[in-house]
């Protein structure tokens, strides 16, 4: 008797779940969240090629200081865009048909990333003003005082940027997380459904 109990619970555990997180559900939030890499990657490109832009122009300042710069600020786009370039590839090519836990492995992979992410960022910025403070000895001074205002420079966009999107995916999964019912416990590395007896 209570195996058939047993078994009765679970498939209506199991209707109750299948009506409240359809798969388009999952499949929108799937979307949604590689738009929003998308978009990231698209930010982040335009302030490279703006960045890459203007530090070309400016290569043959006669200030020692600001073609430091500048030759920082160029070097360091090149790779945020490599990594636009790639990040927005990445999305667009995306699976948006994973199953519940993936989706949500996928969600919490993404702000894990964006989280350390926004600790390097932290550590740039401090090595920027770090160069800049306690680089200004010696004949390499004014270089160094540009390579770490540079450095600083974005570092402070890339810390803007990483917290940002962290906190739009955050929000994103806490909405998705509400259409999940109360008796099913989910995290990014275990589901499991509660039930009383």
């Amino acid at each position: 008797m209570k195996s058939w109990l047993l078994l009765l619970l679970i498939s209506i555990s199991t209707s109750v779940l299948k009506a409240q997180v359809s798969p388009q559900q999952i499949i929108d939030f799937n979307e949604e969240r590689e738009l929003k890499n998308k978009k990231g990657m698209m930010i982040l490109g335009s302030w490279a090629l703006v960045n890459i832009g203007l530090s070309a122009t400016k290569l043959k300042s006669i200030d020692p200081k600001t073609r430091s710069y500048h030759q920082m600020n160029l070097a360091w786009n090149s790779v945020n865009l490599g990594i636009a370039i790639y990040g927005f590839y990445q999305a667009s090519t995306a699976n948006y048909g994973l199953n519940l836990m993936e989706s949500l492995e996928a969600q919490e992979r993404i702000q894990q990333i964006l989280l350390i992410n926004a600790g390097l960022d932290l550590l740039y910025i401090g090595s920027g003003f770090a160069l800049n403070h306690w680089g200004n000895k010696g004949e390499k001074a004014l270089r160094n005082q540009g390579f770490g205002q540079a450095i600083a420079v974005n570092g402070a966009f890339l810390l803007a940027f990483d917290l940002l999107f962290y906190w739009m995916h955050r929000q994103d999964q806490l909405e998705f997380l509400k259409a999940i019912p109360a008796d099913l416990r989910v995290s990014a590395q275990s589901l499991s459904l509660h039930l009383s007896f």
